[in-house]
């Protein structure tokens, strides 16, 4: 039996993670022998790993678990390696200098914006680590063009050795969660309430703050308005004052981190992500997959091209209030008809796991059943 090794930092439950745990599921199903190594044991993703997928801890705190991760590696003698985080990449990259017998696949989501934006000599030190490790894979995945941009502007990997390859999202999976009861009053199917919704880390990569000024605006034309703001993060209480400062503090609910959020995207009227930058955003895909009509800023990353660029959704410029607020407003007095939201579904079709999958297979080397 074909082993593949999948490593991510924990199961929190971020668009990586699931789809970590997504893949292992997938490739576990399909007669793959799955383990999923973690840093940490921690998080609420981990219920959703199936009974046949091995889940392995390295309970490490350390920044430099090259030594431990190689002789994980060697016991678990897997043929391919999947990495899903850049911390992850560039652990299992270094640690090949220990043990290599394997073929490594790194899956990098986002630019390297971060590291060029330290003091010289920490963007300096970190821009070599990176190009280290990544230089010791066999394959290398991107889910934007635009990261793959950003790699071979800045010479992490040479040009013409990225793949893009599209996250996959588990559309059967989330067209029978989403008819499921999202338990919550202001998304009951008799309701007087319009409900507007957003997920997301609750950071300003996402840019809740801007969606709440739209709303604030919007409300003044529809006193019917409500907003759902779904996830968690450090900038809940920002946020939540925001919304008092703005007045709209009892229209507003930030419930956290839901088990089944489809069922509310579903029940939503409109969801919003009105994000700085992307890299793939799989709660777009999933929004659309429940046919709930979507708006998205033309930020970095591929809100665009899911949405073709405004044909199956709004888009609207990065940052720009009034025109999301416009977006808002005519979503809302032009709602979306049965056959709109049926083409939404087949848009989210075009990223369903199973093609997806075969690609991820094929650059690991491995031969599906």
């Amino acid at each position: 039996m074909q082993r593949l090794c999948i490593i991510m930092p924990l199961f929190q439950g971020g668009g990586a993670e699931r789809m970590g745990v997504n893949l292992a599921n997938h490739f576990s199903a399909v007669g793959i022998e799955v383990t999923l190594l973690v840093f940490r044991d921690e998080g609420p993703l981990r219920q959703d790993v199936d009974d046949g997928v091995q889940i392995l801890a390295l309970n490490t705190h350390s920044r430099n678990p090259y030594r431990k991760l190689a002789h994980t590696l060697r016991a678990l003698n897997p043929d391919s390696v999947l990495t899903m985080y850049r911390k992850a990449n560039t652990a299992v990259g270094i640690s090949r200098f220990w043990y290599s017998d394997y073929r490594l696949v790194v899956r990098e989501a986002n630019t390297i914006h971060d590291i060029m934006r330290k003091n010289p000599l920490r963007r300096w030190k970190n821009l070599t680590k990176l190009r280290l490790a990544y230089r010791q894979a066999d394959g290398l995945i991107a889910n934007t063009h635009h990261v793959i941009e950003d790699l071979e502007q800045h010479g992490v990997v040479p040009r013409g050795q990225i793949q893009y390859i599209p996250n996959p999202v588990h559309i059967a999976r989330i067209s029978a969660l989403a008819a499921e009861d999202p338990g919550h009053p202001w998304l009951a199917d008799q309701r007087s309430e319009r409900v507007l919704m957003t997920s997301g880390r609750l950071h300003t990569q996402k840019n809740q703050a801007l969606l709440l000024e739209a709303f604030a605006k919007a409300r003044e034309a529809h006193g019917d308005l409500r907003l759902i703001i779904l996830g968690e993060g450090e900038l809940r209480r920002p946020l939540e004052q925001q919304a008092e400062g703005l007045g709209i503090r009892e229209h507003v609910d930030l419930p956290g981190f839901v088990r089944n959020p489809y069922a509310w995207y579903r029940a939503a009227d409109l969801f919003i992500l009105p994000s700085n930058r992307e890299g793939f955003p799989n709660v777009l895909v999933e929004a659309m997959a429940c046919g709930t009509p979507v708006i998205a800023t033309d930020c970095p990353g591929e809100s665009a091209t899911i949405l073709e660029h405004g044909r199956h959704g709004k888009l609207v410029a990065q940052g720009d209030r009034a025109q999301l607020t416009a977006a808002i407003l005519d979503s809302l007095e032009n709602p979306a008809d049965d056959a709109t939201r049926q083409q939404l579904q087949a848009r989210a079709g075009a990223f369903d796991q199973e093609e997806v999958a075969l690609s991820y297979a094929r650059m690991l080397g491995l031969t599906l059943q």
